[in-house]
Parts: C-alpha cells; structure tokens; sequence
C-alpha cells in the first residue's frame, strides 16, 4: 500500500526542491500562503542576482489530482536581463535538473554537463546546450544533446592544454573540472610561449573542444585532447566534416531517450518519486 504523503512533508520537499535549484529561502512564504489557498495551479515570481546577472522566474506550481494537499514544482521560466535578453522554460524532472546558476549558464550560450539514470539503474553523463537559432513554437529555444558515444572528452581535452599547476601539485585541482561541467568560464592560469597568461576556458561538447579565451573574449586556442589549434587555425574551423558530424549525431532533449542503453527522464512528479505516481 502506498504511504499517503502529508501536506507538511509536501511543503519541506518543496522548500528542500528550492533550495537545492538555487531559490534559497526566498519563495517559502508566499509558497505557503498559496498552498493554503488549494487553487488548482499557481506561479511565483523570484527576481535574482546569479552570478552578477540579474535574472527574473517565475516558478510554476500545480495541485495534485489524486490528493489536494500535494503540489509539484513542475519547473520555471527563466528570463536573463542581458542584452539581448534570453529566456527559457525549464522542466524540473526526478532525472535532470537544472540549477539557476546552470540556467543561466545555459542561456549565456555555454554548454553543461548533467548526470543521468538510464532504465537499468545506471548513469550516465551528457551534455546540453542551448541552440538560439532554433526558437520552437512553444517559446522555447531547442536543447542540444551530447552523448558519451558523440566522443567529446573533457578531461582528455582539459588536460591537453598549457595549464599552470600549483606548484608540488601533480594534477589540476578537481574543481575546475567540476566547475566547467555546471556551465562556468573558468578562469586559469596557462603558459604561452613562456609567459604566463590568465585566461578563461569553456566546455564546447558540439566541436569536441575546450576553448580558451583572452581578457579580451577573444578565442585563442581549441584543444580536443590530440591537438590544439591556435587563433589563425579557429578562425578557419569548424570544418564542413565537423559539422555534418554534429548534425548527425546531436540529439534533441525532448529525445533524450533515444540512447542505446534508454535513459528515462521522468518528470518529478512527487516528493517521494514513485510513492506518488501510483
């Protein structure tokens, strides 16, 4: 039999669901107050500062059908106030969340890195990437996806390059690795030419690349893991093979399960997974 949630647990897991997404405490108190009124379905409107970017949500909650006390965050619309302002909808799913600093990460062009369980229980890390050239009849922008077997290797390609180790270090702190998989440009220090240069890499999964970029913003080099291209060769690539490649194999989120192992995104319908479903 299935254990009946209470209207409190609802509430904690929501705040919790907040919490972890990057909302902070902030929503809790209207969250409440519009839980109390058992409408059917309502949105909260957050204004953030993330990463020094002001960003607007809007949260959007809907009432349980099976029991009126439970309510899902069923995801957000993320609006950064840039110029050009960008905006995009995104689901919160039990298997592939995104975080606020992750949004807008995403809506800054840059790619990231999510893990996910496939159908036999295993994970399973991709990549996605927002295309702006591609805008849907629903208002939102298409989500590309990389896959393991699209052959894009982070690490292989992160540690290619130039980079200034601590010194007794042996290895790049894991940090930084860490950090490029949620979207960021990671500042770095690198060795040019026997000089030292502080520079700025990003994660580019759809050329298989980390590129790294001057205090100007100005691509200098690309480096796959086998070879690193300099600012005259970027210039002149991707190539026409590189591309027909990427067409070929990306694959849309919305698709996401078309894997050969299957990988399930299901939607977090319930604070206890599957104890709400049934």
């Amino acid at each position: 039999m299935t254990k009946q949630i209470t209207k409190a647990e609802n509430i904690a897991y929501l705040e919790k669901g907040l919490y972890y997404n990057g909302f902070g405490i902030e929503a809790n108190k209207v969250l409440k107050e519009q839980i109390a009124k058992q409408v059917n379905e309502f949105s909260i409107p957050v204004q953030m500062l993330v990463a020094g970017k002001q960003t607007d949500f809007r949260l959007d909650f809907k009432q349980s059908e099976k029991q009126p006390d439970i309510y899902f965050f069923n995801g957000y619309q993320a609006t950064l106030k840039e110029n050009p302002e960008r905006a995009q909808y995104f689901a919160i799913t039990k298997n592939n969340g995104i975080t606020t600093r992750e949004a807008v990460n995403l809506l800054e062009g840059r790619a990231v890195a999510k893990s996910i369980r496939l159908e036999d229980g295993s994970r399973q890390e991709i990549w996605t990437q927002i295309n702006f050239q591609n805008k849907k009849d629903n208002g939102n922008y298409e989500r590309k996806t990389y896959f393991p077997s699209y052959g894009f290797d982070m690490d292989k390609a992160l540690n290619s390059l130039p980079l200034k180790i601590e010194e007794g270090k042996q290895q790049l702190p894991k940090w930084i690795a860490s950090s490029i998989k949620k979207g960021n440009a990671v500042a770095v220090n690198m060795e040019i030419d026997g000089k030292v240069q502080k520079n700025t890499i990003v994660a580019n999964p759809q050329f298989k690349t980390i590129d790294v970029f001057d205090k100007n913003n100005s691509r200098i080099l690309q480096a796959n893991g086998n070879s690193i291209t300099n600012k005259e060769q970027v210039a002149k690539s991707p190539s026409e093979q590189i591309a027909k490649d990427s067409k070929a194999t990306v694959k849309e989120t919305s698709t996401i399960q078309r894997n050969p192992r299957k990988s399930k995104i299901e939607k977090d319908e319930s604070p206890t997974s599957r104890a709400m479903r049934r």
